[in-house]
């Protein structure tokens, strides 16, 4: 059935711009349904004020979301597919929907099943937390409204229409009545008026002014770019993290006499998702699962625990409050009125990002470095700690602003557990630096070795000697195994001998595969072709002489 037969004039719409109302075929969205102890409300179509048989509604809608808020699961979630629909009952049905959802305590999250238009968009803010696939859209934020004068084609068709009426505003956008540029201005005042109404459902749900976005729609990760969204996320994964978000605490609660549920968008304001941790929590747990490194694996542990203490501060706050806490809660909310007190505001000015979401490192599991790190260069070493330090800079700053964003109790439990890590954290950083120490000794002590050895033997002159102790340990292993044979000396200076393919000609079986053998041992840092050429010019190909 269609949505609409006919648009009236004036009848302010947050819907999609592009889409032909007229032509909507749709029907009423499917009842609510459980998967496990999830309840999901469905909301698809154009959206209607009042109840209606052929579509969906704001009215029927609120009556879904009170018995799913009611029905003893641990969350609801608003699966939406919609493109948005009338301005009438919007407002007033989002406010409803989440004075409902604070009285009942239970966390509340909208799914964008591919569409979330306008409107429909107005009411995925009812949520505490909205997830998009990565081909959802999001967006519209605005008013659109229309204006038609068939005047001219009466008086075509020689029909006369007269429009009595008691004030001068009264016949405006009347279809009989030509369009006035008073009465476009004020109808672009009520426009302008009901999209800032909508502006501010954003504002309060995600903390942004949805003002500059200029109606456009955002898909998948643009939408999370922009603040429409918190995470980009398929539906049973959404499913699986909800479930698993709430699994300890099972059923949500029901308020009794005087229980008193938190407001859910103390975090949301500041943008801290619990799915976003959730998978940032996820994510760290594999990458300590697959590092082998022992110093590297206690500082992804560390930050493992500083994403779960996050998590469960979170977890606290959105959670209803017993009614012995009351006071506790009134004093707390006192003081987020207040902007907190005063060690929390200058908290709050910390600069910090989201938490760092770059690759962490990947290998066997194992507790020992592999036998292959003992020949990585020093030079290489000293990038890898540079760069690491600045990721520890980076999680700081992040975890400074996670807890920055908390209030009252949940941030004194948040800020002991970050001293805490902060602390394991330094012991372990103290411990790398000596492992380092200790690895960059024992590769020098191993170069040197192998030097003195070559030199005692007589197969490289002390210049060489000289050269090498300043080259990498696998250049040095490398160059080392082709100097096989012995230098000659002629009047006090020491040469090296003759031998096939030292200046010019072919090189024999042997050498060949010595070069082979070389190459392989210095892990693609050197070629065979290199390995020649140092071969007949050492002093031009690698800058260690030979003669002193």
């Amino acid at each position: 059935m269609k949505f609409r037969n006919q648009i009236r004039n004036r009848e302010a719409l947050a819907i999609q711009a592009d889409l032909d109302i007229l032509s909507l075929m749709c029907e009423a969205s499917p009842p609510n349904e459980m998967i496990g102890n999830v309840a999901v409300v469905h909301v698809r179509g154009p959206l209607e004020h009042h109840a209606s048989p052929h579509s969906d509604s704001y009215e029927a809608l609120r009556a879904r979301f009170g018995e799913a808020l009611t029905s003893g699961a641990c969350a609801v979630v608003l699966r939406i597919d919609s493109p948005g629909g009338l301005v009438s009952g919007l407002n007033q049905a989002v406010a409803d929907m989440r004075r409902a959802a604070r009285t009942e305590g239970v966390a509340v999250y909208a799914y964008v099943d591919e569409l979330a238009a306008s409107a429909a968009y107005a009411l995925a803010c009812v949520a505490d937390e909205i997830a998009i696939p990565p081909s959802g859209i999001a967006g519209s934020v605005g008013v659109i409204s229309t204006m038609c004068d068939v005047s001219r084609a009466n008086e075509a068709a020689g029909v006369t229409f007269a429009t009595i009426v008691s004030g001068a505003r009264k016949a405006d956008g009347h279809v009989n009545t030509p369009i006035s540029a008073e009465a476009i201005e004020a109808e672009q005042a009520r426009v302008d008026d009901l999209a800032a109404q909508f502006f501010r459902i954003v504002k309060e749900s995600r903390g942004i002014d949805a003002e500059p976005l200029e109606a456009n729609i955002y898909m998948g990760m643009y939408a999370v770019e922009v603040g429409l969204a918190d995470i980009v996320m398929g539906w049973e994964s959404l499913l699986a993290s909800i479930q698993s978000l709430h699994a300890a605490s099972g059923v949500a609660s029901k308020p009794n006499s005087v229980q008193t549920a938190i407001n859910p968008r103390t975090a949301r304001d500041s943008r801290k998702s619990m799915l976003k941790i959730q998978a940032l929590i996820a994510s760290a747990a594999r990458a300590l699962k697959a590092e082998g490194s022992a110093s590297k694996r206690v500082a992804i542990r560390a930050q493992l625990d500083a994403y779960r203490a996050t998590l469960s501060a979170l977890q606290a706050e959105k959670s209803p409050y017993p009614a012995g806490k009351k006071a506790a809660k009134d004093e707390e909310d006192e003081e987020d009125k207040m902007g907190g007190n005063e060690t929390d505001r200058k908290e709050d000015d910390m600069p910090g990002d989201e938490p760092s979401k770059r690759d962490l490192p990947a290998s066997d599991e194992e507790e020992e470095e592999e036998e292959g790190d003992d020949k990585k260069p020093e030079e290489e070493e000293e990038e890898e700690e540079e760069e690491e330090e600045g990721d520890d800079e980076k999680d700081e700053k992040a975890l400074a602003a996670l807890l920055g964003s908390l209030r009252g109790k949940a941030k004194s439990r948040a800020a002991g557990a970050l001293a805490a890590l902060v602390a394991k954290s330094k012991r372990a950083d103290a411990m790398s630096a000596d492992v380092t120490a200790l690895k960059r000794a024992e590769v020098s002590r191993k170069r040197d070795s192998m030097i003195a050895a070559k030199l005692a033997g007589g197969f490289i002159t002390k210049k060489a000697a000289r050269d090498l102790s300043a080259k990498p340990l696998s250049f040095v292993a490398a160059y080392l195994q082709m100097q096989t044979a012995k230098l000659y000396v002629r009047d006090g200076e020491e040469f090296a001998p003759a031998v096939p393919g030292a200046h010019g000609g072919s090189f024999t079986r042997e050498q060949e595969a010595m070069f082979t053998q070389a190459a392989a041992t210095s892990k693609g840092k050197l070629t065979v072709e290199q390995l020649k050429a140092n071969f007949r010019n050492p002093t031009a190909t690698t800058g260690i002489g030979s003669r002193y």
